[in-house]
């Protein structure tokens, strides 16, 4: 598929379905293990995660566009926060993604830029 419409239509027919792709859980874990976490309500421990089965339950929710976007999806799981404002706001983002195709592939557009395998090491300009 290339071109606009191309893209489009790949975007679209992926928006929710798991990936067919492997994971790197040495890369993706990095922004967890270098994030100060100290404040979260809970932090899965390796154990934990081993015992739960972490990274398979980790590559069925990955809907992500991006390498950024794994690292963070990452640390949002294995680091538990009780916000319930940004909890709100994370739900009204989910909505509008959902409910507004046209402005979803736009963001998913520009995301995408970030899902080159350099942009991994983002993390370790901090």
């Amino acid at each position: 598929m290339s071109g606009k419409k191309g893209i489009d239509k790949r975007l679209t027919s992926s928006f929710s379905q798991p990936k067919d792709k492997s994971f790197d859980f040495d890369i993706i874990s990095k922004y967890f293990r270098n994030k100060d976490n100290s404040k979260a309500y809970q932090v899965l421990s390796d154990k934990t995660c081993n015992d739960l089965g972490f990274e398979d339950l980790y590559a069925f929710l990955d809907r992500t566009h991006s390498k950024i976007g794994q690292q963070y999806l990452y640390n949002k799981r294995r680091a538990i926060q009780r916000n319930e404002e940004q909890t709100k706001l994370d739900e009204t983002i989910i909505d509008v993604l959902t409910r507004d195709s046209e402005f979803r592939i736009s963001v998913q557009k520009k995301i995408e830029k970030l899902n080159h395998k350099d942009a991994n090491h983002v993390i370790s300009l901090f």
